[in-house]
Formats: C-alpha cells, sequence, structure tokens
C-alpha cells in the first residue's frame, strides 16, 4: 500500500476528530480562578468547584456556610402552658417565637403583648400574643409582592411574590432567567456561558462555592 496514502488517511482522521470533540468545556475541565458577579462580597473561607478543591478533611464543598452549627438553641416553651407562673406566682407569661433563622422554632417564654410592644407590623391579641397584620386588613405588601393570601409561598402577612413573567414582579438575578413565572439559574457548561459568576454543576452562580465543615 502505498505510504502517502496512509499518512494523508491518518492526518485526515485526526483532523476529524478534533473537530468533533472540539465543543464546550465541561465542569471537569480547568476554567481558571472562580469569578465574583459585581457588588458580590468576597467569601472569608476557601473556595471550590468540587468537593476535590476542599483540602480540608471533612470539609464539604457547599454553596453558602452553615450559618447554624452547634447543638442548636435552648428553648423555654412550645406552648402557653409551660410559661405559667413563668414570672412569679399568678404571674403568666405567654410562649412567643421572636427568632428567625437559626432558632426560628425555639419558644421564649415573654410577658403578654400591650399596645406598646408588638411591632409596626403586628397587633396585640386578647390572647397576649402580638400577630401579623395581615394583607387585606391594613398591612401593605413590599414592591415585588401581591396580597394574595390564600397561595402558596405567602409570607406571614399573606404577601406572594408575583411571578416574573407578570407586571409588578422582581427583575431576576444576574445569574437567573424568567422561565414560566419562576427565576431560574441559568443552565451552563462554562464560566464564559454566565453573565457573571461562577458556573458550578451546569448552573450559574453568582459567586464559588465554600469549602465548609458545618455541612460535612
Amino acid at each position: 500500500m502505498n505510504m502517502r496514502w496512509i499518512l494523508g488517511f491518518v492526518l485526515i482522521s485526526s483532523s476529524a476528530c478534533q473537530t468533533v470533540d472540539g465543543g464546550g468545556t465541561s465542569d471537569t475541565e480547568p476554567q481558571g480562578e472562580p469569578m465574583y458577579c459585581p457588588g458580590q462580597p468576597e467569601w472569608g473561607y476557601p473556595i471550590c468547584r468540587t468537593q476535590d478543591d476542599c483540602e480540608q478533611e471533612f470539609a464539604s464543598c457547599v454553596p453558602a456556610p452553615d450559618d447554624c452549627p452547634g447543638p442548636g438553641c435552648a428553648a423555654d416553651c412550645f406552648t402557653d402552658d409551660e410559661c405559667v407562673d413563668f414570672f412569679g406566682a399568678g404571674m403568666n407569661g405567654v410562649c412567643t417565637f421572636p427568632y428567625t433563622g437559626c432558632c426560628a422554632s425555639e419558644g421564649v417564654c415573654a410577658a403578654p403583648c400591650d399596645d406598646t410592644t408588638c411591632a409596626a407590623d403586628e397587633t396585640c391579641e386578647p390572647d397576649g400574643h402580638c400577630t401579623p397584620i395581615p394583607c387585606d386588613g391594613g398591612h401593605a405588601c413590599a414592591e415585588g409582592f401581591a396580597c394574595d393570601p390564600g397561595t402558596a409561598g405567602a409570607d406571614r402577612h399573606g404577601c406572594a411574590l408575583i411571578p416574573c413573567d407578570q407586571d409588578g414582579a422582581l427583575a431576576c438575578g444576574p445569574t437567573h432567567e424568567c422561565v414560566a413565572g419562576a427565576c431560574q439559574r441559568i443552565a451552563c457548561s462554562s464560566d464564559g456561558e454566565c453573565p457573571c459568576g461562577t458556573c458550578i454543576q451546569q448552573q450559574c452562580w453568582e459567586r464559588p462555592w465554600v469549602c465548609d465543615e458545618g455541612n460535612a
């Protein structure tokens, strides 16, 4: 067989393979330093794209650090019955839930409310508890929210987020797009396919993930 013909066939085949395989960059290929969207603060933690980027033995690569480490919060109560005589004989308290986040489900015994102790968006009920003023009872919903107490996901006042494809809705974030009325992360295979930020697990994120032992 002619050696010149064989060499030409090999070169053509090699060129064809390079053309077929020359697609976008996958998440497993090096993409350089992870990036932040404008205005996003840099993490005070080691950053990562994958678990392999975390050098600590017990650290996990997660979107955000665990803000609730430790054994949890101490609770005074779960019902008003546990606050009987809390402030002395015949001086009953009420079980309140003043916290959000880590301790949101932990009750604290407090004195019954009056007209001066509830927040501006609450009212004092006869049972001594502060309750949220409903949006159909005087509370004004924030921009991007509509009064719809019956919808799933409404806040404690009955305000629900307006779907992103309707008038009055808030704009989706820089790494999101509006899909069927909901803001969803933009799909990607490399950082360059994101408007800003870092591509992780085929989604655009405003900033890289972090190595955090609290989520391990």
